[in-house]
């Protein structure tokens, strides 16, 4: 004959065990990610419930802020499961998932005495480009493409992917119109005037390295006179008065262009930025 087999009932879960399960089942209702799931499924189901066995906690209501200051410090001895020894950050990640916990239990009418302290983090320091190896890059840049890619990049602070994901009609451009003196000005962002402002006060404005001009850029390589900005009855232009080196409007090679608030205009290694004066503000009539 053969042995009867006896079915032995199975330990029932605590209270505290389902309060788990009917959060977890709240995040994949919520539609949170997998990879998001698992992070907070392995500190609750791996390490909070094991420790709470333990610790003989099987309620919310006992996890009061002196039990949940032992349990933070034994996360920072050592991962309760494995016995190895946990970074700060690691003890951060096990600690955030029983907050939200705990959190959602609130918020669902249960008793929740106190919530973790999270452990701070310490800030990352990124490293980035000098000033000296942007300039290198770009001089290094094969074509002027390239050349401005870098400039933007560098400028602006903007991600590769958030560049190239860049379409037409998510770029707002400034109109044409017509510019008196007074109303221009040329911001140099790069070369020997960096930093500096200069005020379209009259038109023409001849831009060179000859002393007496209306824009004097004091670099061998700048023609004597180089370019002129034109404020005309409908647009400002400028204009490469047969420069050897060349004049560049957003990156581009130019021999006349139209310019606008925003654009940039080059000058050998000299960057500006077309920046429109703010009208002053009218006195205020007593």
């Amino acid at each position: 004959m053969g042995k009867k087999l006896t079915v032995v009932p199975g330990e029932a879960p605590s209270p505290l065990e389902r309060l788990v399960d009917d959060y977890l089942g709240h995040c994949r209702g919520q539609g949170i990610s997998r990879r998001t799931l698992n992070a907070y499924e392995f500190p609750l189901r791996r390490v909070l419930l094991p420790w709470a066995r333990r610790a003989g906690v099987s309620r919310v209501e006992e996890l009061d802020r002196r039990m949940l200051d032992r349990y933070a410090a034994e996360l920072h001895v050592g991962n309760p499961v494995t016995g190895r020894l946990l970074s700060r950050d690691t003890v951060h990640s096990y600690l955030r998932p029983l907050r939200q916990l705990l959190k959602w239990a609130a918020a669902e009418g249960e008793t929740v005495p106190a919530t973790p302290k999270l452990p701070p983090l310490k800030r990352r320091l990124l490293e980035v480009l000098s000033l000296e190896e942007i300039d290198a890059l770009e001089d290094a840049a094969a074509t002027e493409r390239d050349k401005l890619i870098i400039r933007v990049l560098a400028d602006t602070g903007i991600r590769v992917g958030e560049l190239v994901q860049l379409r037409g009609d998510a770029m707002a451009r400034v109109p044409f119109k017509a510019f008196k003196p007074g109303d221009l000005r040329l911001l140099c962002i790069k070369g020997p005037l960096e930093g500096k402002r200069f005020v379209i006060a009259r038109s023409p404005m001849v831009i060179g390295r000859d002393d007496g001009l209306d824009l004097t850029i004091p670099d061998g390589s700048v023609s004597r006179r180089h370019a002129e900005i034109v404020l005309g009855p409908e647009k400002a232009e400028v204009k490469d008065l047969g420069s050897r080196n060349g004049v560049f409007v957003n990156g581009a090679r130019v021999a006349s262009a139209s310019i606008r608030p925003g654009d940039t205009l080059r000058v050998h290694k000299s960057l500006f930025v077309v920046e429109e004066i703010p009208p002053r503000p009218q006195p205020r009539k007593s």
